[in-house]
C-alpha cells in the first residue's frame, strides 16, 4: 500500500473531490416509468467524478470505450468533467 501511494498518490493532490455515489453501477440504477432511479447510498463518499463512471463502464474492449465516450458526453451535459482524471 505504502508503494502504491507513493506511485499513485499525487495522481490525486490536484483532483477535485465532489459528492459521488461511491458504488455506481448498472446493479444500483433501477428503471421506473419516470426513468433510472438511483439506489443504495451507503458509499456516498467525497471523491472524483470518474470514481462513479468507471464502475458504470467498466470494460476493456474497443466498444466499451466508445460507451464510455457517451456516458462522458452525457455527464458533461449536466457539469465539467476533468479530462485528467481519467489518468
Amino acid at each position: 500500500a505504502t508503494e502504491f501511494l507513493t506511485e499513485f498518490g499525487p495522481l490525486f493532490d490536484e483532483m477535485k473531490s465532489i459528492r459521488i455515489h461511491g458504488d455506481l453501477h448498472l446493479g444500483n440504477i433501477l428503471w421506473s416509468s419516470d426513468g433510472p432511479v438511483l439506489v443504495d447510498f451507503d458509499d456516498v463518499v467525497m471523491g472524483p467524478a470518474v470514481q462513479d463512471l468507471w464502475l458504470l463502464q467498466p470494460g476493456r474492449e474497443e466498444d466499451d470505450y466508445r460507451r464510455f465516450d457517451i456516458l462522458l458526453e452525457g455527464y458533461r451535459e449536466m457539469r465539467s468533467f476533468d479530462k485528467a482524471e481519467l489518468d
